[in-house]
């Protein structure tokens, strides 16, 4: 049990300073955090041998859920039923057409794959979340920074 609670401190510290690194030198050239994170997993995910990786993918999966969780919540608690009313209409227009082209590019992409019809499905609806969630965290970051 010590091993496994030391295992996941490594993995922590791993992430931690590796995205802080990353998002020094993004946010130093202006670039969107958001990239910065994706660089990130990318580095210290299990298939890049050069680098130190994260060893319980598992239990960092299940983080990562609850972070994007937690951002879509953060989102939810920025908007006011009034600024939701007077943006509704063209916000669930523009979300709509978002999600839907996501679900179409990502489904196209599976069966240029190769893949099958339930499977390309899967891809379109997964890249649609994730760009939901990405572009929620851009708008937060445009937020603080108050541009």
């Amino acid at each position: 049990m010590a091993g496994a609670a030391t295992d996941l401190f490594v993995d922590f510290s791993i992430i931690i300073v590796v995205a802080a690194l990353i998002i020094l030198v993004f946010h130093r050239l202006r670039q969107p955090i958001v990239l910065g994170y994706l660089l990130a997993g990318i580095l210290i995910g299990p298939y890049v041998t050069f680098f130190p990786t994260v060893q319980n993918v598992d239990v960092i999966d299940a983080l990562a859920e609850l972070a994007i969780i937690f951002i879509m919540f953060s989102l939810g608690l920025s908007f006011s039923f009034s600024r939701l009313r007077s943006i509704g209409l063209v916000a669930i227009a523009t979300g709509t057409v978002v999600i839907i082209s996501m679900v179409l590019i990502g489904y196209s992409l599976g069966l240029a794959f190769g893949w099958s019809d339930v499977d390309s499905f899967f891809l379109g609806s997964m890249i649609a979340i994730s760009s939901t969630a990405v572009i929620t965290k851009g708008i937060l970051e445009r937020n603080a920074r108050g541009e």
